[in-house]
């Protein structure tokens, strides 16, 4: 579970940096690919994205392949963001607590609902109603529902 749980936290954090990223591509589900914020990359062409996050074995690490500047990718978060290192590091290495047990309330047995519904009209009324439906056309639309439902 822990395992998950880190590589969910590190994929979170390369998204929440993603847009400080210059041409930061997601090449694969674990590799990613931008402009170097170390070194730039190439000034001529700014094009060029040797800059990469990738997974090794649990791990998340970043490495240039122009100045080849490598490091775990907590040490690359604190230095785009020293700010949000201090999230990432709270959130990957700090256990959590245990929740509060959620407090249910109790039922009491006489405060179910033992009724039957009143109706206001009785239904000696929707008994007229059928006996109307004889005098309306066969395309009504009230004949064809009562057909389509198959209501006696």
């Amino acid at each position: 579970m822990g395992f998950f749980m880190s590589l969910y936290i590190d994929l979170k954090y390369v998204n929440m940096m993603s847009h400080r990223l210059e041409r930061f591509a997601r090449k694969d589900d674990y590799l990613f690919n931008f402009r170097c914020p170390i070194c730039g990359d190439s000034s001529a062409k700014k094009t060029k994205t040797r800059g990469y996050i990738y997974r090794k074995e649990n791990d998340m690490f970043y490495r240039c392949h122009n100045c080849s500047y490598g490091t775990t990718l907590g040490k690359f978060v604190e230095h785009i963001d020293p700010i949000l290192y201090k999230e990432y590091v709270l959130e990957k290495f700090v256990k959590p607590k245990d929740p509060a047990p959620v407090k249910t309330a109790k039922r009491d047995p006489k405060n179910q609902f033992d009724f039957v519904p009143k109706f206001d009209k009785p239904l000696s009324i929707i008994d007229g109603l059928m006996d109307r439906l004889d005098t309306l056309p066969i395309d009504h639309e009230v004949i064809k529902y009562v057909q389509t439902r198959q209501l006696p």
